[in-house]
């Protein structure tokens, strides 16, 4: 698990493929493919023909992706053996006084011959270091056509199809099995028009060496060294694995503390609501409380009214009038009967009010003594408090006389 997940990361998703060609007078020339890993499938993305510079290739390109160097021409020495009579020493072979601390090489072995690329180190070192000022991040480098045999089974040829790779001609066998190589491609060969389909894509034969030294590096273990381990190379690999180290546990951080953030603004999103919910709720509970101490408030005030007006007792006046109609003789007359009549208004006063528990009884009465007896006879109900007569006008002509009785409950 964990070997799979630092292969993941250390991974080359996007790279840049270099050719350099180098040409008299410290000049050179450079061809370009930028290569993307789309559905573990390497695609063409961009590619840069005949540029006249490394510094025209980073103005195209940014510098900002990986790169694979492959470098011929001047200064690269080609040699090639009989695979029967290839020494155990190529360097030897070729160059037989040579110190081998001055000299990278590679060997490409074909079906009948072997092909050997010798370079200076200083050539090589030069090429990286201006590559590593420019801005580039240079994590192979190679020389001669040690790139093109992994782009062999990926390409549609016709049986025995030779294969053009500037400056380079390859002979192929009816199975794509590299045969023969030579180091000049004739001059009757249009190589600015020629294309090869490669998985379904067309890359131009000018481009096949950038092509194949960017799926070289897409393909390899960065953690391995390269074929040509410059200490260069092994410093920008080694500074690059760190990267990718930082920059994946980097990206895992910010994940983490999204995903953080993102459960904590849903945790809070999640009790904001509820607690929107809880304060409607509460206002709406304060607004209830408060209509029904309102309410509360008016009834105790009703209620009051009631009590001090003496209403909430039981009522005795039905009780009472019938007593007091009950006993009047035979000779008087009640003309009125007035129950806890009003008192009198005193000046700037607006209230009215009550005499309680007091019964008025006004009427007509032919013989005095009839009155007084009646007036006893209140007198003995338990339920009345005071009688008493308070006006009695005997009109002569008439015969009667007109009395105000005023009778006081318990």
């Amino acid at each position: 698990m964990i070997s799979k997940i630092r292969d993941k990361i250390l991974r080359t998703d996007r790279c840049i493929g270099v050719s350099i060609t180098l040409l008299p007078e410290d000049k050179c020339q450079v061809t370009a493919v930028v290569l993307k890993l789309h559905k573990n499938r390497i695609l063409k993305e961009k590619e840069f023909q005949l540029l006249a510079s490394l510094e025209n290739l980073y103005k195209k390109t940014g510098g900002k992706w990986p790169v694979a160097a492959v470098v011929n021409g001047k200064g690269v020495l080609q040699k090639k053996f009989p695979l029967e009579s290839l020494p155990s020493h190529p360097l030897e072979a070729v160059l037989p006084n040579a110190n081998p601390h001055d000299f990278y090489f590679s060997v490409l072995r074909s079906r009948n011959t072997a092909s050997i690329s010798i370079v200076r180190k200083e050539v090589l070192d030069r090429i990286a270091g201006t590559l590593e000022q420019l801005g580039f991040k240079l994590l192979d480098i190679s020389t001669g056509i040690t790139v093109i045999p992994g782009l062999l089974p990926f390409l549609n040829l016709e049986k025995e199809q030779p294969l053009f790779a500037p400056p380079f001609l390859l002979r192929l066998g009816h199975d794509k099995e590299l045969l023969d190589v030579e180091n000049a491609v004739p001059g009757d060969i249009d190589i600015g028009r020629m294309e090869y389909n490669l998985g379904d894509q067309y890359v131009n034969a000018g481009a096949l060496l950038a092509f194949g030294a960017g799926m070289a590096l897409m393909a390899s273990d960065l953690r391995q060294s390269p074929p040509l381990a410059s200490p260069g190379i092994l410093r920008q690999r080694q500074d690059y694995i760190y990267y990718r180290y930082y920059r994946s546990a980097l990206m895992a951080l910010l994940t983490g503390l999204f995903c953080m953030l993102l459960v904590n603004f849903l945790v809070y999103s999640h009790y904001f609501s509820k607690n929107q919910e809880w304060q409607n709720s509460d206002l709406m509970s304060r607004q209830q409380q408060e209509r029904v101490q309102r309410s509360g408030r008016t009834l105790h005030a009703r209620e009051q009214f009631l009590i001090n007006a003496g209403w909430m007792p039981p009522s005795r006046i039905s009780f009472c009038a019938d007593r007091i109609a009950g006993l009047v003789p035979s000779g008087t007359l009640l003309t009125s009967m007035k129950i806890n009549p009003s008192g009198a208004r005193q000046a700037g006063e607006e209230t009215i009010h009550f005499r309680q528990d007091t019964i008025q009884v006004m009427g007509l009465c032919e013989d005095p003594t009839e009155l007084n007896q009646f007036s006893n006879n209140l007198k003995n109900v338990q339920d009345f408090k005071e009688v008493s007569i308070r006006n009695y006008l005997y009109k002569k002509e008439s015969g009667t006389g007109v009395f105000f009785m005023e009778i006081i409950l318990k």
